[in-house]
C-alpha cells in the first residue's frame, strides 16, 4: 500500500505544480493585458474631448466591456490616421456602431376592439 500512496501523493504534487504553474502563467497575461489597456487608455483619452471623455468614463462604469471596445475602435483610427481628436458626436456615433440593434417586437391582439 506504502507505493500506492507514495504514487498518488507524487501524481497529486505533480497536480498542484501544473496549476500552480498554469495559475501564475495566467495571473502574468491578465496583468500584462490590464496594462496594455492602461497604455490604450491613456493615449486615447488624450485626444478626446471633455465631452467625449465625460461620456466615456459613464459608459466605462455602466458597461465595461462597451468602454474597451470603443477605445480598441478609437485607438485603431487613430492609428490609421483617420482621425486626431475625438469629440462626442464621434464617440456616440462608435458607442453606435458598437451597439447592436434591437428587434422591434410588435404587439398583435386579434380581435381587440
Amino acid at each position: 500500500m506504502s507505493e500506492i500512496e507514495d504514487l498518488r501523493k507524487k501524481k497529486i504534487e505533480l497536480y498542484k505544480q501544473q496549476y500552480a504553474s498554469d495559475f501564475q502563467s495566467q495571473l502574468d497575461n491578465e496583468a500584462e493585458l490590464q496594462q496594455q489597456v492602461a497604455e490604450i487608455e491613456s493615449n486615447v483619452k488624450q485626444l478626446m474631448s471633455a465631452e467625449a471623455l465625460e461620456r466615456y468614463c459613464n459608459v466605462k462604469l455602466a458597461h465595461p466591456q462597451k468602454a474597451l471596445q470603443a477605445l480598441v475602435v478609437i485607438a485603431q483610427m487613430i492609428q490609421a490616421g483617420n482621425v486626431r481628436t475625438i469629440d462626442d458626436t464621434q464617440f456616440k456615433s462608435v458607442l453606435v456602431h458598437l451597439t447592436p440593434e434591437k428587434k422591434q417586437t410588435r404587439l398583435n391582439i386579434h380581435g381587440a376592439i
